[in-house]
């Protein structure tokens, strides 16, 4: 958000900016780093997690910048060939070839890889474009709650009230913002 009004002078309301908090308190509810912050995470874990937090921000950034010049599938396409290039000499992936001849890893790869991720992303990149940066951000923290609810309802995972406490933190922070 405040990246948003600094780059592309969106406004940055008191409502916004609440809705903004409201976000990563839910979100940091509904994967249950709060209320017990200490030892819920190591200083690895956080650093990962901010570090992919501030990618996505600038992906936003970036990315409607982009958008002003190129397609959101050239923006989209471009994104995930230097994202893959960055992470492949780190991943190992060398170290499990053998995989590679189970027909069943390439289906779960593509699935996987195309629907969830290229596609998400994709989708992500068209809407930026008609809409504002912070307003997608915000938007985009359905993410966890999705992913936490499915883990209900086709794991069985029990949801503790502050993760519903988080999930109504999030869906009231993502209408807020709706309404502006």
């Amino acid at each position: 958000a405040v990246l948003s009004w600094l780059v592309f002078g969106e406004a940055l309301t008191g409502l916004k900016a609440a809705a903004v908090m409201a976000t990563v308190a839910g979100c940091a509810l509904v994967v249950g780093v709060l209320p017990d912050f200490v030892g819920a995470v190591s200083a690895p874990g956080l650093l990962a997690g901010l570090g992919a937090g501030a990618g996505y921000a600038l992906y936003s950034i970036f990315g409607k910048l982009a958008l002003r010049r190129y397609r959101a599938l050239t923006v989209t396409t471009y994104t995930f060939v230097f994202a893959a290039a960055a992470v492949l000499p780190a991943s190992g992936l060398w170290e499990q070839r053998a995989l590679f001849a189970v027909w069943q890893v390439w289906g779960y790869a593509l699935g996987l890889g195309l629907l969830s991720t290229v596609l998400a992303y994709l989708l992500y990149t068209v809407g930026l474009a008609y809409v504002e940066t912070s307003r997608a951000a915000v938007t985009a923290t359905l993410e966890p709650l999705v992913a936490t609810a499915a883990g209900a309802v086709v794991f069985g995972e029990t949801l503790t009230l502050w993760q519903l406490a988080g999930m109504t933190l999030v869906l009231a922070a993502v209408a807020s913002v709706q309404e502006q």
